[in-house]
């Protein structure tokens, strides 16, 4: 899973983690294709990063708070400023959290 798209996606909920968006909002404040959103987001929800209920015919989509999507947050709020000034450190945390989301 493209780790770019996880973060555009989590970055979108590091300033109020109880957004609710569908999926046609977060594609479009991402600046995702539709297609790569939903592919993501469905990754997230099988990681059980997201979550996601159904309100009418949109699928609302919201963080589950789990460690696991604590420390994802805060990587992804910091991605920016440290790839700045150490982008391979950045690539290796990067690197042991999809590890951990693969195992769990």
């Amino acid at each position: 899973m493209n780790i770019e798209f996880i973060t555009k996606i989590l970055n979108l909920f590091t300033s109020d983690p109880f957004t609710e968006l569908t999926i046609s909002d977060i594609s479009k404040r991402s600046g995702l294709s539709y297609n790569a959103t939903h592919r993501t987001v469905q990754y997230l929800l099988k990681k059980q990063v997201l979550n996601v209920k159904k309100i009418g015919k949109a699928s609302v989509i919201s963080l589950n708070p789990t460690e696991l999507t604590l420390s994802l947050l805060v990587l992804s709020k910091y991605q920016k400023p440290i790839e700045l000034h150490d982008k391979e450190r950045l690539k290796n945390k990067f690197s042991e959290l999809k590890k951990a989301i693969e195992k769990s």
